[in-house]
């Protein structure tokens, strides 16, 4: 079942013993609702018994709880998998965003005569703790977490001078059949380990956990998210600041975080995603939008970018201009660089008033015709093509632009997986971005739970990586979604074709998952301690 909160949003300031402020919802009617959708501002409470996912769009943010607990174990955006044990708490808008900033992990939720919040209590540190200390578990049938021998031989090798435990270490971690096959795969010289990371730490601790865990669990690059619904993690001259970080640079100060741990940055760019209608408050942003081709512009709940647009052009150069002139970015990262999926033709981007003129331009044909002539199925194919192009040639001019600043950036973009719907449903031609050597590594977002379908998107994709020189990384997840099964057999398929993988996102590994890549890495260090 799923209970749905109509929610009047006023914060109600609740004391707990340790004398601390912290913001509730007020819940004003509590309904039992199968099947409804989540509406605007809406907070969705789902059980297991509900079915196999949330069955949600990615416009909101999702928490999961454990039911025993009633803490906080993982966070995504959207249709997550639900498990017995488990709660979800689903949120669009307001409650999407009271959702991502105070249900940290760890954090134990509060239900109680309509009032619904996020203690950060005494004991949610030391249930973070013993999270981590209780996936020292040991090995499953399938061997994919660390035994309690084996982590006390980790301890006695890290201290031992003389190599012996390190010795013992190494025979008995054969027994580990998903070390032997990771071991076995032949990686390409210079494989890379890439993960996403959003602003999900709101404090300058949680920030050095977070890049100190990212550098122990073996990952060499990290795609730092730089703009989200519309608002910086920086201090801009073109955007608003993003509330959690007024009055300070965020963004300088993970990246010192990533340079203290030796990993390489990447600045992670919506591109053509401006954020939720209701959030925007830059006016540069809502003169720089596209609009459906039906004019109805006050049904959109989220704000997507014109490409075509000379606003867009201009407002990005600045952005991409003050990102890469003050940080030290090792690569720029375009996401979004596409149109959103319209569910009809009427509701296809872009049909503002410069798209019509530059549209009229291209193909004179439709000069004379009633404005947009649906009908015609012909105008939909040279709709579409318009729509590819105009991304094509917007992305063409702002790797040319960053370029220009920073000659030897590494630039990517990620991509949705099947080159020919992304083309046609999404304007993003990206095949040709790779053909023409426009970029320098592209990243499909393999984010399907059908293994069939993962595997057959592999299958073409290893058939590109032969003849292209750009560089292919699989990106996998969400994290939240797959078994530490799933992600080894899928890191087995794919590692020895490709120049690396990439993982979305960090805050959406699990405990189970984070003991995996801690545990590979650090073998992988002790192996090479015994090897000098």
């Amino acid at each position: 079942m799923i209970i749905e909160f109509a929610i009047l949003f006023t914060l109600l300031n609740i004391q707990n013993v340790q004398s601390e402020l912290y913001p509730y919802f007020h819940v004003t009617q509590i309904s039992t609702a199968r099947g409804n959708e989540r509406s605007k501002d809406s907070l969705i409470l789902y059980e297991s018994t509900y079915g196999i996912t949330t069955n949600t769009n990615q416009w909101g943010y999702e928490v999961i709880v454990e039911a025993s607990s009633m803490r906080v174990v993982g966070a995504t955006t959207s249709n997550s998998v639900l498990q017995e044990g488990f709660l979800t708490l689903s949120g669009h808008g307001k409650a999407a965003e009271f959702l991502s900033k105070y249900a940290r992990p760890g954090n134990k939720l509060v239900l109680e005569d309509k009032q619904l919040g996020f203690i950060d209590d005494v004991d949610s540190e030391w249930y973070r703790v013993k999270q981590a200390v209780s996936s020292f578990q040991k090995p499953s049938d399938t061997e994919t977490q660390l035994s309690h021998t084996i982590q006390s031989l980790i301890n006695e090798a890290e201290a031992d001078p003389t190599n012996i435990s390190k010795a013992v270490l190494a025979d008995e971690i054969q027994n580990l059949s998903y070390i032997n096959q990771l071991k076995a795969i032949p990686l390409k010289e210079g494989y890379r380990k890439y993960i996403w990371y959003r602003f999900h730490d709101f404090l300058p601790r949680q920030m050095e956990d977070s890049f100190r865990e990212i550098a122990e669990f073996g990952f060499t690059d990290v795609l730092i998210q730089v703009i989200d619904e519309g608002k910086t993690h920086y201090p801009s001259q073109y955007l608003p600041v993003s509330d959690l970080h007024k009055g300070w640079d965020a963004l300088e100060y993970v990246i010192s975080l990533a340079k203290k741990n030796k990993l390489r940055i990447h600045a992670w760019m919506p591109t053509l995603f401006a954020g939720q209608m209701d959030k925007i408050e830059s006016p540069e942003l809502l003169k720089a939008a596209a609009i459906p081709l039906n004019q109805d512009f006050s049904k959109l709940d989220r704000v997507i970018l014109c490409p075509a647009k000379p606003v867009t052009k201009q407002l990005l150069e600045n952005l991409l201009h003050e990102i890469l002139i003050k940080y030290p970015f090792d690569g720029l990262h375009f996401d979004y660089i596409r149109f959103p999926q319209a569910d009809h033709p009427e509701t296809m981007l872009c049909g503002c008033p410069f798209c019509k003129s530059h549209f009229h331009e291209l193909y004179p044909v439709y000069q004379h015709q009633n404005w947009p002539p649906f009908s015609s199925e012909t105008f939909l194919q040279d709709f579409s093509s318009y729509r590819h192009q105009s991304v094509s040639n917007l992305f063409n001019h702002l790797v040319r632009y960053a370029k220009q600043i920073k000659p030897d950036l590494f630039i990517s973009a990620a991509v949705f997986p099947n080159i020919v719907s992304a083309k046609k449903t999404l304007g993003q031609d990206w095949s040709s971005w790779v053909k023409d050597k426009i970029v320098d590594g592209i990243f499909p977002m393999c984010y399907t739970a059908n293994e069939q379908q993962f595997k057959d998107q592999i299958d073409e994709f290893k058939t590109l990586a032969e003849h292209s020189e750009v560089e292919l990384i699989i990106g996998q997840g969400p994290m939240h979604t797959l078994s530490v099964e799933n992600l080894i057999a899928r890191i087995v398929m794919t590692r020895p074709y490709f120049e690396g993988e990439a993982i979305y996102a960090y805050e959406l590994l699990g405990h189970q998952t984070k003991e995996f890549y801690f545990t590979q890495n650090k073998i992988n260090q002790i192996e090479v301690d015994l090897q000098k």
